[in-house]
């Protein structure tokens, strides 16, 4: 059985914490304008898949091994810095009007890519992860269903948030003229990104 009433409780308050904007709200926005919603879409995906490991680790125990030993953290978001530094070198130097034919096929799997390790990595994922999951499980219930139903309804709450910054985004993309506006923009953005990521590594320190 599932509580409903605690489930629509966890639905209010962790649509509230990733509505609030963050590296993540600002990582889906740049992939929406440097490559149109469509070929954005997997970055929803991405953040998506990190939702659900989040949820999945706290429920099986690992987040507190994760909450007590921070540079395994630290070690993937170095990694996150470095790639998304790297996209936005590529953005920058970007110098076409139009989107090249290799642009569209690896876009996709940096997108995805990117957002996946930008989330999965996230200090702000996993406080609002330890601190979320487990008070919104009924103890005189089925332990299991719970946790499934809770993990299934963030990511379904992932995907529709980051999908409708994307979307605002893309709505937003039209503001300029060219392109290569547009990839100044994208690569500013990804700047911006890697900076949090870097922040939150020295406040771990």
């Amino acid at each position: 059985m599932i509580d409903l009433q605690l489930l629509s409780l966890f639905a209010l308050a962790f649509f509230t914490a990733v509505l609030i904007p963050g590296p993540n709200v600002a990582l889906a926005v740049t992939q929406s304008i440097r490559y149109g919603l469509r070929r954005a879409i997997p970055g929803a995906w991405g953040f998506g898949l990190a939702t659900g490991i989040h949820a999945v680790t706290v429920y099986a125990g690992v987040g507190v091994f994760i909450g007590e030993h921070p540079q395994v953290l630290n070690v993937l978001r170095w990694a996150g810095v470095a790639y998304i530094l790297h996209l936005a070198y590529g953005a920058l130097t970007d110098l076409s009007d139009e989107p090249t034919a290799q642009t569209r096929e690896v876009s996709r799997t940096k997108i995805f890519t990117s957002a996946f390790l930008a989330s999965l990595t996230s200090p702000k994922g996993w406080l609002v992860s330890l601190l979320l999951y487990p008070g919104f499980i009924n103890p005189q219930l089925g332990y299991l269903s719970q946790a499934a139903s809770v993990t299934v309804l963030a990511v379904c709450i992932s995907l529709a948030t980051y999908g409708g910054y994307m979307l605002a985004a893309d709505r937003a993309q039209r503001l300029f003229r060219n392109r290569r506006q547009l990839n100044r923009v994208a690569a500013g953005l990804y700047v911006l990104v890697a900076c949090g990521l870097l922040l939150s590594i020295f406040d771990a320190i």
